[in-house]
This record gives C-alpha cells, structure tokens and sequence, in this order.
C-alpha cells in the first residue's frame, strides 16, 4: 500500500471517530438533564420523609411528657410541653410544602422553638426549678 492510501484510511478513521464522539456527547449531555432532574426529586422526598419522621417523632415524645406533667398536676411544665408540640406538628406540615427558603426557614424555626422549649422542659424536671416550676 502507498502512503497516501494509508493516510487517507487513517484520515477517514479519525473522522468517523470524532463524528461518533460528539454524538455520544450530545447523548450524554441529553441524559445528564434527566439524571439531575431524577436526583432532584429523589432527594426532595427524602427530605420531605426526613424532615416529618423527625419532627413527628419528637412531637409524639412530646405529647408523652405532656401527659405525665399534666397528671403531676406540674402545669407550667405541661404549658412548655403543650408548645413543643404544637412547633413539632407545624414543622410536620410545613416539610410537606414545596422546598422554598421561606418554607425551610419556617421548618427552621419551628424545629429550633420545639427544642427551646423541650430543653426549658427538661431543665425544670432535671433542676427542680426555673421559673417556677
């Protein structure tokens, strides 16, 4: 074989190569849109189960002390309680709402004012008063 016959092959090779690489990237690039897109839902709905599961769980835990301090007859203890629960069940509704920033601040804030006041329940069992209890 002649030298120009060789080039022009390898010539023809390269090019069909090239040609099947930017099909296969245009694929890809195609592709990856869905793939963020699929991983995004898939992490929304984690979050969402996360996010209830959590704050349900706590506001159960809640209604549990709430009980027991109203049998006590251990009232303020009981009103703390009472307020936990009801920031546990919002932040329970609100990880149902779409994924906004006003809508996470809110989860926010109601999870932190649940465990504010959980933790100023706990103190005033544990301490034998604050405010008091």
């Amino acid at each position: 074989m002649s030298k120009f016959k060789i080039k022009r092959r390898l010539n023809n090779r390269l090019n069909k190569t090239k040609l099947k690489v930017f099909e296969n990237a245009k694929y890809v690039a195609g592709n990856s849109s869905v793939l963020m897109e699929k991983v995004g839902q898939f992490l929304d709905i984690g979050y969402t189960v996360a996010g209830s599961g959590y704050s349900a769980r706590k506001a159960a835990v809640d209604v549990a002390n709430a009980a027991e301090d109203y049998a006590c007859q251990d009232y303020r203890c009981f009103i703390l309680d009472c307020v936990s629960t009801g920031c546990d069940l919002a932040a329970t509704g609100i990880a149902f709402l779409p994924k906004t920033n006003v809508t996470g601040a809110c989860y926010a804030g109601c999870s932190a004012g649940a465990a504010f006041t959980r933790t100023l329940r706990n103190h005033c069992k544990s301490r034998g008063g604050i405010l008091g209890c």
